[in-house]
């Protein structure tokens, strides 16, 4: 960065009214008691700049590796885990989730703390498997790779290895004796600074980025419109939310604490309940037990497409069935799927709500389209042998299924004489059903709308 770090250290490099290192400090300051800081290029200046901003020691590195510290300072003594971070790197951290997740992958000697590569910028790439790491290299190339981010145990490096010449060589080490993990949580924010430019760019622009807007050169089909979405993610996870849905507060954190305590989870949801206009609860629905989840889904869309959450794994394999004819059952469709293939997982609160009211495309449908879609689903899961293998136990109460869903929307549309049929259909194909609460409650419905007449 010269010629500015001619005059100064890197940390000192400005940056929003402050400086890289004073910043960072800043940020640690409010959620972690002692802040310990190496110095090693102009080590003077350096080391008075971070004891005047709240620094609780001060370690001279200067011609050392970037690992010395952990074998020849007091900090070598230290038996719990902690937080190493680079000054030419402007992150935001969820320091408590990050806790969790390192304590939940049983507080290995070291854990790395991964990002998204970036173009332009060279870094170690990382592999793993089940958060273990089996490998970093330059030249390889993964989704991820290292952020200068760690959380480690002096106190257990050292019992487990010697020193190295960088943390390359203690990586290493850690990962022939499979002592190495990656962390599933990601910083917030993360931009590393290693030219003029990248420092004049990061003051214009400190949180561009964070948000993609992507406009289609029409109004297509929600399947469309989830398909784009998934193709554009780079996250480890997606959710999915229409525009007249709502997400409660603790939906993303609770997700979020959810992959940490479980962190080979590939697919989950939350509950979710109908509202009306003005967010007043109308109804809640019983869920299905998980016990059997592919009887639960063969039963009913219970995941439906809010609050649910699936990984990477899932979602650039997996895409919506963009067929006119499945309009209104594409989301069952597409989690027949998903779950022939993947547990899925439960936050056992409501933290979605589903906003009804008459403009809802499921209350605006072509039946009699749909009817041919659904029959259509019926007929792709038949002739598809490992799909056909999975349901074959539960295709009577798939049909049975369809058809309720479809006197469901009869009933939303008046046409209860046309729901009665459809419940009857249903009660031929598994007569098991009768004695469902769903089926009962839709044939009340029915039956008292036919009686008044309302049918048109």
């Amino acid at each position: 960065m010269a010629p500015l770090t001619d005059a100064i250290p890197k940390p000192m490099a400005p940056y929003n009214g402050t400086t890289l290192i004073a910043r960072g400090i800043d940020r640690l300051a409010a959620k972690i008691e002692h802040i310990h800081v190496t110095v090693g290029y102009k080590k003077a200046m350096l080391a008075q700049h971070v004891i005047e901003h709240g620094a609780s020691s001060v370690f001279n590195t200067e011609g050392q590796s970037n690992c010395w510290w952990v074998y020849n300072t007091l900090l070598k003594s230290l038996d719990e885990p902690m937080l190493v971070l680079t000054c030419d790197n402007v992150v935001d951290l969820d320091i408590e989730l990050l806790e969790e997740n390192y304590r939940a992958l049983d507080a290995p000697p070291c854990m790395l703390v991964p990002v998204r590569p970036v173009p332009g910028l060279d870094g170690d790439y990382v592999f793993c498997e089940d958060h273990l790491v089996t490998e970093v290299s330059r030249d390889k190339q993964t989704d991820i790779y290292c952020s200068g981010i760690q959380v480690l145990n002096p106190e257990r490096m050292n019992q487990l290895k010697s020193e190295g010449e960088s943390f390359y060589d203690v990586w290493r080490q850690l990962i022939d004796l499979r002592q190495l993990y990656v962390s599933s949580v990601y910083p917030k924010r993360w931009f590393a600074v290693d030219t003029i430019e990248q420092l004049a760019t990061l003051n214009k622009s400190p949180k561009a980025g964070r948000i993609r807007f992507i406009k289609h050169d029409r109004n297509y089909e929600r399947a469309q419109s989830r398909n784009t979405g998934m193709s554009a993610a780079k996250g480890d996870f997606v959710t999915l939310l229409d525009s007249d849905d709502l997400m409660y507060p603790n939906n993303l954190d609770d997700a979020a604490k959810y992959v940490i305590a479980h962190p080979d989870s590939k697919c989950f949801h939350n509950l979710y309940e109908f509202v009306d206009s003005n967010g007043n609860m109308v109804y809640r629905p019983k869920f299905p037990s998980l016990t059997n989840q592919l009887k639960a889904i063969a039963q009913g869309n219970f995941m439906s497409c809010i609050g649910d959450f699936i990984h990477r794994d899932i979602y650039t394999r997996y895409h919506f069935s963009t067929n006119p004819s499945m309009i209104g059952g594409e989301d069952w469709e597409f989690w027949l799927r998903v779950l022939a293939d993947h547990k899925v997982g439960r936050i056992e609160r409501v933290n979605s709500g589903v906003v009804q009211h008459p403009h809802r495309s499921v209350n605006n449908q072509d039946l009699t389209a749909l009817s041919q879609g659904l029959q259509e689903l019926i007929q792709n899961l038949r002739n598809d042998r490992h799909l056909a293998s999975v349901y074959r136990p539960y295709m009577k109460q798939i049909e049975s299924s369809s058809l309720m869903y479809l006197a469901t929307l009869s009933n939303s549309a008046h046409l209860h004489k046309q729901a009665i049929r459809y419940l009857w259909a249903a009660a031929k194909k598994n007569p098991r059903v009768v004695t469902a609460a769903r089926f009962i409650r839709i044939s009340q419905l029915a039956t008292a709308g036919a009686i008044k007449g309302a049918n048109i």
